[in-house]
């Protein structure tokens, strides 16, 4: 009988990238030898010690010619070979539908038992209950609890607070490691969405560290199959922020999404686009919400693109020709205006300030009649008037101290 391996194959061990050789098995037979006595070994080697040492295994050895022994080690070495070649053409053949490209094999763990995910779901939420009374602590205090404080506060020790919490950081972590491969299993659910592998598993994570916060063992379901919503969701929300050119918040993104929901539903009852008003209605929402939603949903024109094939230009030249536009430098000139003027607001008073701005409605509010202005500042007319012809009276001075008179030249806003 040929000599066979017998190798043990750990799933574990395959998430690693190889196999791990639990024990290994030699049967070998022999034929008789020379004095006609048939000999038979069975050597068992499993990390520990068979009985017999190296020297009786040579003894034994020698009973037999040299050339046979060196034929039967040779067949034994090709045997053992050949296994070991086999192995690895499945493990290849295997990495190359289902290994993960995201490294998790160093610190993939077994599944949690229903007692252990109690328990360590148990260290947790003494993790966010202390986190919860410093941040009570620190809203009482109005600035950052020191360790004693927070110590002191919860009746503890700070020994004891930092061991309390180095416990339950253990316990995530171990959350979070026994649930990598579920993860990655979400992941490849969203390939060709935008993203990643890598940054699929890095989203779906940050939801596998927000569930272990939130689970609770009185919901009576497994952490798995609760953490699946919240890996599923943090994966669907990156995958909706980061797949458009410009990026859009999540309320806008949802709103977006039910405007055109609405939309849909008005085309199919009643054979007709809505108008703006109807879909606001049906949505819920405001005119301008909906109006925003359909700008939000216009897709991005590229730069390089051309405007008409008759001409040929690009829409970069259009944007970036300052002739095609009229005084193409007016708002700049009126943004320097409004500069110095609030700049000259600055050296008067602050009642000569309101004066003005009630006056002359420079907040965006309509001019008011200096009665108007006293009654709102409780003060005299007469008092209005004098504060308004002092204000103004210091504007000029200093418009004429910073050359403000250049504004007020009909040849300034024409250049």
């Amino acid at each position: 009988m040929e000599a066979v391996v017998l190798w043990k194959v750990v799933p574990a061990a395959r998430l690693a990238g190889g196999y791990r050789c639990m024990g290994r098995i030699n049967f070998s037979a022999r034929g008789s030898t020379r004095n006609g006595s048939s000999r038979s070994r069975v050597e068992i080697s499993q990390g520990v010690k068979t009985g017999r040492n190296k020297e009786s295994f040579l003894a034994a050895d020698q009973t037999e010619p040299l050339e046979n022994r060196k034929a039967q080690g040779k067949k034994k070495r090709d045997l053992e070979q050949n296994s070991v070649n086999a192995l690895d053409e499945e493990s290849n053949s295997t990495d190359n539908k289902s290994s993960p490209s995201w490294p998790i094999s160093e610190n993939v763990r077994s599944p949690l038992t229903s007692e252990e995910e109690a328990a360590l779901a148990a260290e947790v939420q003494d993790l966010v209950h202390l986190q919860r009374q410093r941040d009570e602590l620190e809203e009482q205090l109005g600035r950052t609890p020191s360790v004693e404080e927070w110590a002191e506060y919860v009746g503890s020790s700070v020994f004891r607070l930092y061991a309390r919490i180095g416990k339950a950081r253990a316990a995530k972590r171990r959350m979070v490691a026994a649930n990598l491969p579920l993860v990655y299993s979400v992941a490849g659910r969203f390939q060709g969405k935008g993203l990643s592998h890598t940054e699929l598993c890095q989203e779906g994570v940050l939801g596998l560290l927000k569930s272990t916060e939130k689970y609770d063992t009185s919901y009576k379901t497994k952490f798995s199959t609760y953490s699946f919503l919240w890996i599923w969701e943090g994966m669907s929300a990156a995958v909706k922020k980061f797949r458009h050119v410009l990026r859009i918040s999540r309320t806008v993104y949802e709103t977006t999404a039910l405007v055109l929901r609405q939309k849909e539903k008005f085309q199919s009852s009643h054979g007709r686009e809505p108008t703006l008003q109807e879909l606001a209605d049906m949505s819920a929402v405001d005119r301008d919400t909906v109006r925003n939603a359909f700008r939000v949903i216009r897709p991005a024109k590229s730069l390089e693109r051309m405007i008409s094939a008759s001409d040929g230009e690009e829409y970069e030249r259009q944007v970036a020709d300052p002739d095609r536009s009229s005084r193409p430098w007016s708002h700049m000139r009126e943004n320097e205006l409004k500069l110095d003027i609030n700049n000259a607001l600055n050296t008067l008073t602050p009642r000569e300030q309101e004066v003005l701005e009630l006056r002359y409605g420079l907040e965006e509010e309509r001019p008011h009649s200096r009665t108007e202005v006293g009654s709102l500042m409780n003060l005299s007319y007469e008092s209005i008037r004098l504060i308004e012809i002092k204000a103004l009276e210091k504007l000029r001075r200093v418009a004429k101290e910073d050359g403000l008179q250049a504004y007020l030249s009909r040849n300034f806003w024409d250049q």
